[in-house]
Formats: C-alpha cells, sequence, structure tokens
C-alpha cells in the first residue's frame, strides 16, 4: 500500500476512534474555544468579509479555506490539539 494510501487510512481509523469515543466533539470544542481566545475565528471573519467585496462566494470558499487550513493556525493552538490527540492514543494503546 503507497505511503499517502496509509497515510489516508490511519488518519480515518483515527477520526473514527475519535467520534465514537465521543473524544472527537471534546476536541472540536476545545480548538474552537482556544481558536476564539486567541482572536483566529474573529481574523477568518473578518477576511471573508473582506474577500466577499470583491469577489464571488466560489472564490470567496477557496480563499479563505486555503488560508484557515495554511499555517495561519496559532502554533500553540496547533500543539494543544496535537497533544490532546497523542494522549487519547497512548491513552487507548496503554
Amino acid at each position: 500500500m503507497p505511503a499517502v494510501e496509509t497515510e489516508i487510512s490511519l488518519y480515518t481509523q483515527l477520526r473514527r476512534s475519535l467520534v465514537q469515543s465521543g473524544e472527537w466533539d471534546q476536541i472540536q470544542s476545545k480548538m474552537r474555544a482556544r481558536l476564539n481566545d486567541v482572536g483566529w475565528l474573529d481574523e477568518v471573519k473578518s477576511e471573508s468579509k473582506e474577500n466577499s467585496r470583491h469577489a464571488d462566494f466560489q472564490t470567496v470558499m477557496e480563499e479563505v479555506s486555503s488560508h484557515a487550513q495554511s499555517a495561519s493556525l496559532p502554533v500553540a493552538v496547533r500543539k494543544e490539539i496535537q497533544g490532546l490527540i497523542k494522549r487519547y492514543l497512548e491513552k487507548k494503546f496503554e
């Protein structure tokens, strides 16, 4: 199995496990709260409004999605969420 397919399969299995255990909702809630705390959500909303003045809906969605999925995510929040996932995996495979 190629590396990309293996990575996708592992991601799918991890996400399924997180959803089934209820951890997915908890992690999403924590991430949403942290992103709100650091002003990231407001930044994305502001960028969306600004872009919507100059482009159609599809273009705005593409630009904002690209920005939101890029390195714009605060490193501290990213590490915190990665830590939650790591602890979940450690607990699951003790």
